[in-house]
């Protein structure tokens, strides 16, 4: 490390790709497709490389950014990319506190998860979550 560090204090993935190499049963080819326009590949080495999964690293080689992973059961972006980014976050040894997931009952991607409510809280919605996220790490 060389004591410079540009990136942000913190981070919210809504509906996020985390590992662009993951192919299982339920991937569409639409995904397949944007992942190979995104990365400009279709190799699963070159695309697990440039994935945020690779780029998790353990604490001892760069410190980690608290983060809030979202997404909807029935989501757009396959289910398995937000167990992806939670192997990778456990396997590297991240602490449970440094990072949050929540998954909301419907079929919502993105910003359409915004006014989803929260399964754990009923009283908040995914929108008043983020804040307080931001709140407590900015």
């Amino acid at each position: 490390m060389n004591g410079n560090d540009d990136r942000p204090a913190c981070g919210v993935g809504l509906s996020g790709a985390y590992n662009f190499a993951d192919r299982d049963t339920n991937i569409t080819g639409k995904f397949v497709n944007d992942i190979v326009n995104y990365t400009g590949t279709c190799s699963l080495t070159d695309e697990f490389n440039v994935s945020p999964v690779a780029k998790v690293k353990a604490e001892s080689e760069q410190a980690f950014k608290p983060a809030f992973f979202i997404n909807s059961e029935g989501d757009s972006m396959p289910y398995r990319q937000i167990l992806d980014i939670q192997c990778a976050l456990q396997a590297a040894s991240i602490p449970n506190a440094d990072y949050e997931v929540l998954t909301t009952h419907t079929i919502h991607h993105s910003f359409q998860l915004w006014h989803d409510r929260d399964p754990q809280d009923t009283t908040k919605r995914v929108r008043e979550r983020v804040l307080e996220f931001f709140g407590a790490h900015l």
